[in-house]
This record gives structure tokens, sequence and C-alpha cells, in this order.
């Protein structure tokens, strides 16, 4: 899924990650759930504390840009496979891009044709949009996520979890320079993070 959605050659430490993630749990037992959605999240908005406990993880990761979306980055679980997020797009002040780092557990992304005209707020929300249930859904690819990812959240995906309980941690970083696309973005971040 070239220039949507791809591995990416990143330093990846599970273990680490797990590490920071049940500190997390520790600290907020209340993950947010999702409507529409079986899958959990903790995210930065959610409790100030978080910037002290994932400090390791934004560090690094504001190497690369130190703009993140508080409404994205964090840790998403899913429990089961039927835990799963339905084709969506995230939306904020472009440029923006989601790294995506696996700590347990497996998913499949799924990508869908996306026609703007076809798509909708829902819920009063405004940082994302579905597809009108008057529309089918294209898939036109998809991607295991077993390793590092970088994904343009303007494509349609949802997740489907294949390996449950599964974690991943995202680093939604907002307002990158407009000058980047995702091939160049996908360069600095690794060379950045390597």
């Amino acid at each position: 899924m070239k220039d949507i959605i791809e591995y990416i050659d990143v330093k990846w430490e599970p273990k680490v990650l797990e590490d920071i993630y049940k500190k997390t749990m520790d600290n907020w037992e209340d993950a947010r759930g999702y409507i529409e959605c079986g899958a959990k999240s903790y995210i930065m908005e959610e409790n100030k504390n978080f910037n002290t406990t994932w400090e390791p993880i934004l560090t690094e990761h504001s190497k690369v840009h130190n703009e993140f979306c508080p409404k994205g980055t964090g840790f998403n679980f899913n429990a089961t496979t039927k835990h799963t997020v339905p084709p969506h797009i995230d939306i904020d002040k472009p440029l923006y891009f989601n790294l995506l780092i696996p700590v347990f557990g497996v998913a499949k992304i799924n990508i869908y044709e996306t026609i703007e005209e076809q798509l909708e707020h829902r819920h009063g929300m405004t940082h994302w949009k579905m597809v009108n249930d008057n529309y089918k859904k294209n898939k036109i690819g998809e991607i295991i996520v077993n390793k590092p990812v970088l994904l343009n959240t303007n494509y349609l995906h949802d997740v489907q979890p294949i390996d449950t309980p599964r974690c991943l941690w995202c680093t939604r970083w907002v307002g990158i320079p407009q000058t980047f696309t995702y091939s160049t973005f996908k360069d600095y971040v690794q060379k950045t993070l390597n």
C-alpha cells in the first residue's frame, strides 16, 4: 500500500513498551472506549501523568517532530478479535501521520477507497469521519501489523485484531511541515529514529 501504509524500519523494543504500558495501567485503569468500536485507548488528553509515564517514548519521537495529537497518541488495546475499529479517517492539523508500533498481539489494517463526499462526522466529533451508511465500502488493500508501520490516516482504515490480546503504541504527529510527502517523511523518521 505504497504511500498509504508501509512497514517502517525504526528501533522496536516491545518489552520496553510493554513495561511502559503496564505503568500506564497502574496509573489509569479507565481506558477510553469508543462508540461503534470495541477497542480501548489510553491517550495523552486523558491523564496529564501520561506525559511523565511515556517520557522515554515521547522524548525519542519528538526528535522527529514535537507536535503530537493528544486524541491519538498513546496505547491502543484490543482484548479479543471482536474488539475491532470500524473504517474511519483521522483528521487534524495537516500534515499528519501515525507511527504504529506493536507491543504484543497482531492485527490487520484494511484500507478502503476514500471518497470525501461519502464521509460524515458522527456523534458530535470533528477529529474523525466514517462512511455514510448509504455507501458501500470498497477495500483496496491490507497489511498485517506485526512490526512498525507508518499510516496516512487520510485513507479509510479499520483494525481487525488477529492475535489477542493485542496492544499497540501510536505516535500521531500533527502539524508536520507540508513540504514533506509520505515517502520523504518516512525516510526522515527512519533516519531520525535509528
